[in-house]
């Protein structure tokens, strides 16, 4: 009956042995926090000892920051892979990191000397360290410098913004050189063309006897017309005068030679390519493919002169860009020498060393209990089986 008791669990409840067992570890837990407190207690006053003395250890640190705008890619650049990107600012982020810049500004700021260090790679590692470049939301670009010396920090900041401008300007003005010394190249070569279609001109005009060929090509046509006309009317006249008259006729006569000599003229005009042009006027034959050459070797000038000129126009764009000092950049605060001191936190330190500490202290109370009872445990075990 009674066993039959306490088989029968409780109806509605929710305790058992687990749970029971769970109870009365986290209650002996408790106690032993409670009991071991001073331990914790050391612990946690011993961390803020260490804590304080390293806070008041640490140097002070003093930030100085520098703001800009980043500018447009100049034209110049604009060609370039480095400035094909939506974004500038990641451009300028770049170049605010890379060697050259950083180089620049060890040697403005004398930081070998600073930092007591022989080589720029150890410089530089310096400076990198102390430096951080940001972007802000409206694409302002922040320098902010982070030394134990506030001038020193204004001054780095400073620097940068300087060597950023020397390294755009130098950017520039190799890229400016390089597209002017292209188009030099270009032209020098466009210019001997167009002297040999000068030349070429020249021999066409001699070889032709045309200067204007479209009106000596209407003059050559019109006296081929005029005796054409003169030719069909002469003829008309001699026909008429041969009904009523004979040979001899001294009309005929004189017709006959007239019809002859025009035809004469005519024949001039239409004779072979390889003959020469008649009153400096070309021959009907040769006048087409004279004016066709002449056309050809025209063409041929005029594109060379377009070409030219706008080689030349190229040329002297590049050769001003390279006057450009390049890109200003739109500084939007210069660094000033910090007032107030940046770091370290102290306060903070002393807050993390202290939990820190106090929570090890707490660790400790609890493992090292629980190492105590189970060496207990085990030499009571050991002491039984040695009697038995």
């Amino acid at each position: 009956m009674n066993s039959d008791a306490h088989s029968q669990p409780a109806v509605g409840g929710t305790s058992g042995p687990a749970s029971d067992e769970i109870v009365l570890n986290l209650m002996h837990i408790v106690a032993r926090v409670v009991r071991d407190r001073t331990t914790i207690a050391l612990w946690g006053i011993a961390g803020l000892v260490v804590s304080l003395g390293i806070a008041l250890l640490l140097p002070k640190t003093y930030q100085a920051e520098a703001v800009f705008q980043p500018p447009a890619a100049p034209e110049t650049l604009q060609a370039s892979a480095l400035f094909q990107r939506e974004d500038p600012s990641d451009q300028y982020l770049g170049m605010l990191a890379s060697r050259t810049v950083s180089d620049s500004v060890i040697d403005q700021v004398h930081l070998k000397d600073v930092y007591h260090v022989r080589y720029y790679a150890d410089a530089r590692a310096r400076l990198e360290a102390q430096s951080r470049f940001s972007v802000s939301k409206n694409t302002l670009i922040s320098i902010a410098v982070v030394t134990t010396d506030p001038k020193l920090s204004a001054n780095i900041a400073n620097a940068y913004l300087d060597a950023l401008y020397q390294l755009t300007g130098s950017m520039s003005a190799s890229a400016s050189a390089h597209r002017s010394e292209f188009f030099r190249e270009q032209l020098d070569a466009e210019q001997e063309q167009l002297a040999q279609a000068e030349t070429d001109m020249q021999a066409v005009q001699e070889k032709t006897g045309l200067i204007l060929p479209e009106s000596e090509a209407q003059a050559g046509l019109s006296s081929t017309a005029r005796l054409q006309a003169a030719l069909q009317d002469a003829e008309t006249r001699l026909s008429t005068l041969l009904l009523s008259s004979t040979e001899g006729n001294p009309e005929v006569v004189q017709l006959r030679t007239q019809i002859a000599a025009i035809r004469q003229q005519i024949s001039t005009q239409q004779s072979s390519a390889n003959g020469s042009p008649a009153a400096g006027i070309p021959s009907g034959a040769r006048l087409p493919g004279l004016m066709l050459d002449y056309a050809r070797k025209q063409r041929d000038l005029k594109q060379q002169e377009t070409l030219y000129d706008s080689l030349l126009q190229q040329y002297e764009k590049a050769k001003l860009a390279s006057m450009d000092p390049g890109p200003e950049l739109e500084i939007v605060d210069r660094a000033i020498v910090p007032e107030r001191k940046s770091g370290p936190p102290r306060t903070l330190i002393v807050l993390v060393g202290t939990f820190v500490a106090a929570l090890l202290g707490l660790l400790w109370v609890l493992f090292a209990n629980g190492l105590r009872r189970t060496k207990e445990r085990y030499s009571a075990v050991a002491a039984q089986t040695g009697t038995r």
